[in-house]
């Protein structure tokens, strides 16, 4: 699926949705997000399968893609695609918003 905004892409096994992500490409840049794999199907390469799809077809016109590893387990698989660790980044919250 792509709009002006997103390309996305949803895994399947059979007819089964097992897994997603999208990435958002600005001016030859994007940012990879909102992976997911279903808890049955995980540790069987769903993830790094539909990352490295929208991986590809962004690096056809773009020339940079990043993002923000939610834990050492995903931060272990985009290593796995050729990410590496760059730098930290900080994030302001107002007092008593919910995490």
């Amino acid at each position: 699926i792509q709009n002006q905004s997103f390309v996305c892409a949803l895994g399947r096994i059979g007819s089964e949705p097992v897994g997603c992500a999208c990435i958002s490409p600005v001016d030859g840049v994007c940012e990879l997000a909102a992976v997911a794999t279903a808890p049955a199907f995980r540790r069987r390469g769903v993830a790094s399968s539909i990352s490295t799809i929208l991986l590809e077809r962004h690096f056809q016109t773009g020339d940079l893609a990043w993002l923000s590893a939610g834990d050492t387990i995903a931060k272990a698989v985009y290593e796995r695609l050729g990410f590496r660790f760059v730098a930290t980044q900080l994030n302001y919250m107002l007092p008593g918003a919910a995490i």
